[in-house]
């Protein structure tokens, strides 16, 4: 078993020296950044699928998926961590690409030292607004050149869990008008705990205007959007991208529409 600050999703230790700097360190990007430096690249996180889950038998032939992930200024541990945790955690046949797409960043690892660092992944590739675009814009962008059967949009600065790839690829690959939308676990911005949200209790569909409304018990509560989903080649060459589609962590569920 891994060990080392954040392994298995614990919490980093915050001693006298990071909590004097902890309101400094969370200023740049609304999560401690000294920390994300200290937790691995290739941490282990918690399996934490319900045990029905991990003895389900996926397709043998699922679509391939092209990572669209955009960043303005990403702390560079967090961005590489999400590139790391993709490859680590997917079967290397589902991934097609990973388009990182720059939306104008002035920070300067952001730049030759990212182009230079990636170089050791064949698989991705970097693109580069030549003006600030904004998060919708930039994520269109990669949407553009991907070349999977299927566009995954992640955020700069998450992690995925065990085998969360193959039940999204499965709902598109039964069903190419579905859209397959995840459950969202959380890491906390302050000592990078990895914690489950509500589990299966859970359960959220998604309404014309593409926000998610998520139903525990009998209570109801109303997301926004766009939430993170994933969607296959129907929805943007047929019918036009007019929303904004992403995912990332585990335990998927879907809509078919």
């Amino acid at each position: 078993m891994r060990q080392g600050p954040g392994e298995q999703g614990r919490k980093v230790e915050l001693d006298a020296e990071l909590k004097k700097t902890h309101r400094e360190d969370v200023k740049a990007n609304g999560f401690n950044e000294r920390i994300s430096n200290l937790v691995s690249l290739d941490r282990a996180v918690p399996d934490i699928r319900h045990p029905g889950c991990q003895t389900i038998k996926y397709l043998k032939d699922l679509p391939t998926a092209s990572i669209v992930i955009p960043f303005h200024n990403e702390a560079l541990s967090a961005l590489k961590r999400t590139v790391h945790s993709v490859f680590n955690m997917s079967p290397p046949q589902l991934i097609k690409e990973i388009v990182l797409v720059d939306d104008f960043s002035n920070r300067e690892y952001l730049k030759k030292e990212l182009d230079d660092y990636m170089e050791q992944f064949p698989k991705v590739r970097i693109l580069r607004n030549e003006m600030r675009e904004g998060l919708i814009r930039t994520r269109l962008n990669g949407a553009k050149v991907a070349v999977g059967d299927v566009i995954i949009f992640l955020d700069s600065h998450c992690e995925a869990n065990v085998n969360w790839l193959p039940p999204l690829l499965e709902r598109i690959a039964l069903n190419r008008k579905r859209i397959a939308c995840p459950m969202i676990d959380v890491i906390s911005n302050e000592d990078f705990h990895y914690e489950t949200q509500a589990g299966d209790v859970m359960r959220g569909p998604l309404t014309g205007s593409c926000t998610t409304r998520e139903f525990q018990s009998t209570k109801q509560s109303e997301i926004g959007g766009p939430r993170l989903l994933i969607l296959s080649g129907f929805w943007t060459s047929q019918l036009g991208m007019t929303c904004l589609f992403g995912v990332r962590m585990s335990n998927s569920r879907a809509l078919e529409t």
